[in-house]
């Protein structure tokens, strides 16, 4: 079996992490690949220094220059020999030690399922927002393909799978767990142990910290990367129909994204991302003209519109009435000011 963890700069972290993996109790061998991105912190030296202490289970790969999160994945992933691959990043741990068996157990004895995963406890460590198990137990009651597509329900250093012969096609984007997480459980069913078993944790130094502190920043910065994203996921679904119609909720909010992001960026650029990734501006066409093509939603936005412009109608005639009462009578002489009929109580 193989663990996968990325870091970049969790000097505060990767030693928890590390240890709470070689913790692990198995009755089967396990290697830990570990690929630091360069750090600017103490992060390389602790992993060197526990990779000192189990060099029969470390595998430590220590990039001399950053390579980004997606490039340093995908190599540790490739780097990888074990017939099932967990994922524990450098910030997070895990906090039962029979975790990896138990769930060695549960793939073995269903050859079928393609993906098993537990809930997690999210913690914030400045205490912005209290603990909470994720995913909760209403984003656990449909564990199906569909479900995954919609929304991510799998924790990253929640997941046992089985190992894919390469994972180089992977594209670049964001976010690419989740991604990943759809390659993995494109082979069958998942499962879920429904014990929590490990850590995940918030802090301003994690990849998605913003989309909490200001999610509409966040994401308005990152919309040409989510129409990457889209892209990958319209490309992995092919032509299944039930399976884009799961997607095209979210694929229509990636396109508010991008329309707002476009209003800011060059239009030569904006074409560019279009062109770049021809499914999801497919899709986009395509969701558009159902939503033309849909009589009922067509006809609520006449109604709408017909309502707002009888209200307005309405305003237009009142406020002509008062201006006809207040024009002179006659001459120069202003005309007399009427004492209103609303009296306090009235």
């Amino acid at each position: 079996m193989s663990v996968v963890t990325i870091t970049y700069n969790h000097e505060a972290f990767i030693e928890q992490a590390l240890e709470s993996i070689l913790a692990q109790e198995t009755d089967f061998p396990v290697e830990l690949v570990v690929a630091d991105d360069a750090s600017t912190d103490a992060t390389a030296g602790i992993v060197r220094e526990v990779a000192g202490r189990y060099p029969d289970r470390v595998v430590p790969l220590l990039r001399p220059h950053n390579l980004g999160i997606h490039a340093n994945f995908v190599s540790a992933l490739e780097a990888t020999r074990g017939h099932y691959v967990a994922l524990c990043e450098g910030d997070d741990y895990w906090t039962d030690p029979r975790k990896l068996q138990r769930q060695a157990d549960l793939l073995d004895a269903r050859p079928d399922v393609a993906l098993c995963a537990h809930p997690v406890l999210t913690t914030w460590e400045g205490g912005e927002e209290p603990d909470v198990v994720w995913p909760t137990e209403s984003e656990r009651a449909d564990l199906s393909y569909a479900a995954l597509l919609r929304g991510n329900f799998v924790p990253t250093n929640s997941t046992l799978a089985r190992r894919l012969d390469s994972y180089a096609m992977i594209p670049d984007i964001l976010p690419l767990d989740w991604y990943v997480h759809l390659l993995h459980a494109r082979g069958g069913p998942i499962a879920m142990i429904e014990e929590t078993m490990g850590v995940y944790r918030r802090h301003p130094g994690g990849v998605w910290y913003g989309s909490y502190g200001d999610p509409d920043a966040f994401w308005i910065g990152r919309a040409h990367g989510m129409a990457g994203f889209a892209d990958a996921v319209i490309a992995l679904v092919g032509d299944d129909e039930e399976q884009r119609a799961a997607i095209q909720d979210w694929t229509l909010w990636v396109a508010r994204l991008f329309a707002v992001r476009s209003r800011t960026a060059p239009a030569e650029e904006t074409a560019a991302v279009l062109a770049a990734h021809p499914g999801f501006a497919s899709l986009l066409a395509r969701a558009f003209a159902d939503r033309v093509d849909d009589v009922e939603w067509l006809k609520g936005q006449l109604e709408e519109r017909d309502g707002r412009v009888a209200e307005l109608t309405r305003k237009l005639r009142r406020a002509r009435r008062r201006l006809e009462q207040a024009e002179p009578t006659g001459g120069s002489e202003p005309a007399p000011r009427r004492t209103p009929r609303w009296r306090p109580g009235s």
